[in-house]
């Protein structure tokens, strides 16, 4: 599980840096802070993200999910 963690996770900051490079309008504080790939891994890897159960299935499927699997995904909220 550590293995397809670790690869989602790259998915996601690879699949972040390539919409930070569009030229379409951004804040440009993505520019700002966001300037090269590396400090946006390293961003990410301080985040410390964590993903739903099964939804690392869903991110890496070959065609999208029905909108109700997004319905029955556990949620939780913690106060900070």
């Amino acid at each position: 599980m550590a293995i397809l963690f670790k690869l989602v996770h790259e998915d996601v900051v690879n699949q972040t840096w390539s919409c930070l490079q569009q030229p379409v309008y951004k804040h440009g504080l993505f520019d700002t802070y966001f300037f090269n790939h590396e400090i946006l891994e390293e961003t990410a890897a301080a985040a410390k993200i964590s993903f739903c159960p099964s939804l690392t299935e869903v991110i890496q499927g070959a065609k999208p999910p029905d909108i109700h699997i997004f319905e029955t995904r556990p949620t939780e909220i913690s106060k900070q």
